[in-house]
């Protein structure tokens, strides 16, 4: 962006403002990318250690429910008639809770 203008001749200093202005909007033109880029870089690898954690956790989750039910089923097989009553309680409570609403 030259300043352009019959009079300016006599002050060369508006020139070297003018050229530093041009530096100044090039340089935070290129900073802006370069944070840009670094950003969506640090976005990404968050977004793998939060895929990754959270995989991670369901896998747990998932093995922990597995040996749960194998633990029930273990003890519906010992005690079958404890397990009937407490299965009827359970769909007594949950028909209660859902009619409330």
């Amino acid at each position: 962006m030259k300043i352009i203008n019959p009079h300016i001749e006599q002050y060369p200093s508006v020139e070297k403002i003018s050229e530093s202005y041009d530096n100044l909007k090039e340089g935070v033109t290129e900073l802006a990318g370069q944070v840009k880029a670094d950003a969506s870089d640090a976005a990404s690898r968050v977004g793998a250690r939060t895929y990754d954690f959270v995989k991670d956790k369901l896998e747990s989750a998932r093995a922990e429910a597995s040996s749960d039910l194998g633990k029930i089923k273990t003890y519906i097989r010992e005690e079958p008639a404890k397990g009937v009553a407490i299965a009827f309680i359970a769909g007594a409570v949950l028909s209660l809770l859902l009619r409330r609403r």
